[in-house]
């Protein structure tokens, strides 16, 4: 019987996500947006429908929400309803597989008076602005 000294044998594979940005930096939504565009080399990047800015911004809104309702998202991508003692039970959440957000649905989608486009990014925004400033 042959006996061998036990080795360690591993992988290290360079992450494919994106450099986190500090925003305790930025002052303003606008100044985290400039520097979001330039972390992720968005630069005159554009792809026809969207913008620089509107790509960083969609990046950031998916990264509050993976990172703060991860389980809400799974089931909501996966097409399953959140538990109704979550956070978001009522918003009425759905996900949006244009965007790859959850947006709030119920009464805010049947107002003639409001977007309900801006409502969701308003609402985000706003959230990742509470939790990082």
């Amino acid at each position: 019987m042959e006996l061998r000294e036990p080795f360690f044998c591993g992988l290290n594979q360079e992450s494919a996500n994106h450099p986190e940005l500090d925003f305790s930096q930025y002052n303003t939504w606008s100044e985290l947006i400039a520097a979001t565009v330039k972390t992720l080399s968005l630069e005159g990047k554009g792809d026809g429908t969207k913008t620089p800015q509107t790509q960083a911004e969609l990046y950031l809104l998916h990264q509050a929400q993976i990172e703060n309702f991860p389980e809400e998202y799974k089931l909501l991508k996966d097409g399953q309803e959140v538990s109704s003692h979550s956070r978001l039970a009522g918003l009425a959440p759905e996900y949006d597989p244009v965007t790859e957000l959850i947006r709030v649905g119920g009464r805010l989608r049947q107002s003639e008076d409001l977007d309900p486009d801006n409502c969701v990014q308003l609402s985000w925004t706003l959230k990742i602005l509470l939790l990082n400033f």
